[in-house]
């Protein structure tokens, strides 16, 4: 990025400032034509409170009161910001979409199953290195596999809903995943390496599998209009339960 007649910055630091509401506000003749019911700034200020509380409560999460404070902050102002936009006719972030079963059901019960994913880069090394035994770049490269096979599960995702089903698919994907994450306390110095690869990769495929059919699952019953909202609360959903397992 560059910006013409001020000093080089940093990205982030460029990329906060735009983001910033009296930025916004000014943009507001270019990109809320026609939508001016959409600039609330007491559901914007909520939301970045919460967002803002919930990373200082993740960042200073090895003990003390500041976590807990801010967790509690974080809870306050979501419990605001959901009073707020039920009362308002266009929310920035429409939680009264969760009254869909199939979208309440791939945020709600998919969270948990993110959170596992979201953590699995971070705890997967640490049982490799510290638990096996096994050197960086062993670790490294038995990291790749279930990476490899989620990619490669992309390209027969379609074969397989057609094949088996959609619900057959979403319901085995699921407990296929499950396991493969409940055996990796399982694995040893001893452990073969023919048992490691083949549970990194199938854990991957069902990862891999798992994602698509929740993500399909959630705009299955939705509206068109509704189709916005419903992606900026599924992503905010994705990126919380990844933050958490990270």
């Amino acid at each position: 990025m560059t910006v013409y007649g001020a000093p080089r910055r940093d990205m982030r630091f460029v990329l906060h400032e735009l983001l910033e509401v009296e930025q916004l506000t000014r943009a507001r003749t270019f990109i809320s034509v026609g939508h001016d019911e959409y600039w609330d700034l007491r559901q914007y200020a909520a939301v970045q409170g919460a967002i803002a509380a919930g990373v200082q409560g993740i960042a200073n999460s090895r003990g003390g009161a500041t976590p807990l404070a801010a967790a509690a902050i974080g809870a306050a102002l979501i419990v605001c910001y959901i009073g707020r936009s039920r009362a308002a006719a266009h929310p920035i972030v429409d939680v009264a979409l969760l009254r869909h079963k199939p979208f309440y059901a791939s945020v709600v019960a998919g969270f948990p199953i993110r959170m596992a994913v979201g953590a699995a880069p971070f705890i997967l090394p640490l049982v490799f290195q510290l638990g096996l035994g096994l050197s960086a770049f062993q670790t490294g490269a038995l990291m790749t596999i279930p990476a490899l096979a989620a990619l490669s599960a992309r390209g027969v995702t379609r074969w397989m809903i057609t094949r088996f089903g959609f619900h057959a698919l979403l319901v085995n994907a699921a407990l296929l995943s499950g396991i493969a994450y409940a055996s990796y306390p399982a694995m040893r110095a001893s452990t073969g390496w023919a048992f490691m690869l083949g549970l990194l990769l199938a854990g991957g495929m069902a990862n891999s599998l798992l994602m698509v059919t929740l993500q399909a699952l959630a705009f299955s019953g939705l509206q068109s209009r509704e189709m916005g909202h419903a992606a900026a609360l599924s992503t905010m959903a994705q990126e919380g339960s990844a933050s958490l397992g990270g």
